[in-house]
């Protein structure tokens, strides 16, 4: 085959010859043909150090300059254009158009056609990962000390320095106090300098101390573990649930509104306690406000869960994860108190795990509330963002201008910012929609809420005290409550009564033998004395009590009599010791000695009260 430009041969064309259709025959005939044709090729794949990047890169960056010229034949005309154009050319290199010289182009070309890409690669630094100043440069010039102590006193510096960034000691800190142990070591190794000398050779830079920036780990572990758990503590990537309620997580955020106290002292409080769900991101909130000194209660507890666990598109979550962390640890402990709540949840599918410190949670909460706070409670009048003096929607200098208004009106246009947080759409995983729309279309594909009832839930969620009847009522917080099964009692009965944390509950439940009764106890009406309503009342309950003791008249036996009961059975026989005994009537008496017996009594008689009166007399006679 005819090879293009190369020039000889006959006519000037030069040939070659294919070895791929080289017959056998021939092969055998040419042993010298053979003896080339059994050399082992140069591999296919080039080997490249993939452990620097940087290195690959410029291997690559020379290939794709080199490439036109590697597209010609070693030493032909085309080869020495190609060549030439190159090198008049700019060309990228780290990001810049240079020009490559004609005897960087020919090695780069060797290289490659000896090795590969491989050998395109810069070479790396025989004194790579050495270090070619021990302490400082100064120090190292300067000291007189001989290369074993220098080598004993770096070893121990080192030691010091680690232990101090260690210890959290601020990186100016560090250098002085290395600076000032460095002068010392000096001195203690045999150095015969001045103080002076060594102070000016021993100062320490920052390029000395970063060598054991490695040690601020040690630090965080040991002395801010919020700083290790947000900056160092291995994480893994979490997506989110499949479906709605499968994870919820809980907790409480202050709300930086000022407010004023009615009282006109100080202030009130505002804290946002907040449901999220992992899966659609669908937050249920509620306000709960109190003064100074006043906490998360039970009632603001039950009434942030209500809104959840009773609405029809929320329901009960099958695991509660619930912060633990500072002051968040009102929220758990409330709710671990609340006598049936976990069981209540936890029997329709819930588990309540209270976590000491969630990450996954808190991260996702604390992005939600920055964003209400940022995005919508900014724009609510009082808001502070956080620094009562610092204000920026006010003048500087000036006191702070709360929220004025009802609170009522506040906590209505907290919510009402928590609603619009839901309708608006969010990136990430959910993909440019919102909470809201995140929830209908679970709804939409079939998912239903598990959600508790109104008794239910306040059943679970209250606390207990006892009673008795009176009258066919109890007597609780300074008033009568009554219900048509308290009425069906009997005065004094025992009661245990169930009164619901939740602030808009009505009414009591009411227990008796361990069993509820049905329906809730009420507070007891005051009508006026001339009313008829009242009479008429008086006398539904007449009938409710009547018809309770008909109901217990029906279980009874009309025909038996106490008085036969009584007498039925008693034995009449006389008692007797079974023996013979001489029987004394009253006939047989002698009447002389019934006389006679009566006049010995009488004389005794007489002779004890004398002999009462003899000893008086004597006792006074003796006393005079």
């Amino acid at each position: 085959m005819q090879l293009p430009g190369q020039r000889g041969g006959a006519g000037g064309v030069t040939w070659g010859l294919d070895l791929a259709h080289v017959s056998p025959d021939l092969v055998a005939e040419a042993p010298g043909l053979r003896d080339y044709m059994d050399k082992p090729t140069a591999p296919t794949a080039p080997q490249i150090d993939t452990g620097h990047t940087w290195r690959v890169a410029r291997a690559r960056e020379r290939l794709t300059i080199i490439r036109p010229i590697l597209d010609t034949a070693p030493r032909s005309r085309a080869r020495g254009e190609a060549l030439r154009a190159v090198a008049a050319g700019r060309h990228l290199i780290k990001g810049t158009l240079v020009k490559v010289s004609l005897p960087t182009l020919k090695r780069w070309i060797g290289d490659f056609e000896r090795g590969g890409i491989a050998a395109l690669q810069p070479q790396p630094s025989n004194v790579t990962g050495a270090r070619r100043v021990l302490i400082c440069r100064a120090w190292d010039n300067g000291i007189d000390l001989s290369e074993k102590a220098r080598e004993a006193v770096a070893a121990e510096l080192a030691t010091y320095t680690m232990s101090l960034i260690a210890k959290a000691v601020s990186g100016l800190q560090v250098q002085r106090l290395t600076s000032r142990k460095l002068a010392e070591l000096s001195g203690a190794a045999g150095s015969e300098l001045s103080r002076a000398a060594l102070d000016r050779l021993c100062r320490v830079n920052q390029k000395y101390t970063d060598r054991f920036k490695a040690m601020r780990r040690v630090a965080r572990h040991d002395l801010d573990n919020k700083a290790f758990f947000d900056n160092d503590l291995p994480r893994i990537a979490r997506g989110r649930s499949a479906w709605p309620m499968e994870l919820v997580y809980g907790d409480v955020h202050p709300i930086d509104i000022y407010v004023k106290s009615p009282e006109g002292k100080g202030q009130l409080r505002l804290r946002l306690i907040a449901w999220m769900d992992d899966c659609t991101r669908y937050m249920w909130a509620t306000v709960a406000v109190f003064g100074k000194g006043q906490g998360i209660r039970q009632i603001d507890i039950a009434d942030a869960l209500y809104r959840m666990v009773c609405d029809p598109a929320g329901g009960v979550p099958r695991v509660l994860y619930l912060d633990n962390g500072g002051e968040y640890a009102a929220l758990a402990d409330a709710m671990a108190e609340i006598p049936g709540a976990v069981d209540a949840l936890a029997a329709r599918g819930g588990v309540v795990k209270a976590m000491p410190y969630n990450g996954p949670a808190k991260g996702l909460l604390e992005h939600a509330f920055s964003t209400l706070e940022q995005g919508y409670f900014k724009h609510i009048p009082g808001w502070i963002g956080g620094d009562r003096t610092n204000k920026k929607t006010e003048a500087v200098g000036k006191p702070v201008k709360g929220f004025e208004g009802p609170i009522e009106d506040l906590v209505e246009q907290v919510l009402e910012m928590v609603a619009a947080y839901n309708d608006a759409p969010q990136g990430g995983l959910l993909g440019g929609k919102s909470p809201r729309q995140m929830m209908q279309a679970a709804i939409d594909m079939g998912w239903q809420a598990v959600a508790l009832d109104e008794d239910a839930f306040d059943f679970a969620f209250s606390h207990r005290e006892d009673r008795t009847i009176t009258q066919g009522r109890f007597r609780f917080d300074s008033e009568y409550w009554v219900s048509d099964q308290t009425l069906a009692l009997g005065a004094g009965d025992a009661v245990q009564l169930r009164i619901p944390l939740r602030s808009d509950a009505q009414g009591v439940f009411v227990l008796h033998d361990g069993k509820r009764l049905a329906g809730r106890a009420v507070k007891e009406t005051l009508y006026h004395p001339l009313d008829r309503a009242g009479a008429r009342e008086k006398s539904r309950r007449t009938a409710i009590q009547a018809e309770a003791i008909r109901t217990l008249k029906a279980s009874r036996d009309p025909a038996i009599d106490p008085a036969t009961e009584i007498l039925r059975g008693v034995n009449r026989i006389p008692l007797t010791d079974g023996r013979d005994r001489p029987i004394i009537r009253l006939a047989d008496a002698d009447p002389a000695q019934v006389a006679r017996d009566e006049d010995a009594a009488r004389r005794a008689e007489i002779e004890d009260l004398l002999r009462h009166y003899r000893g008086g007399e004597e006792r006074r006679t003796d006393g005079e």
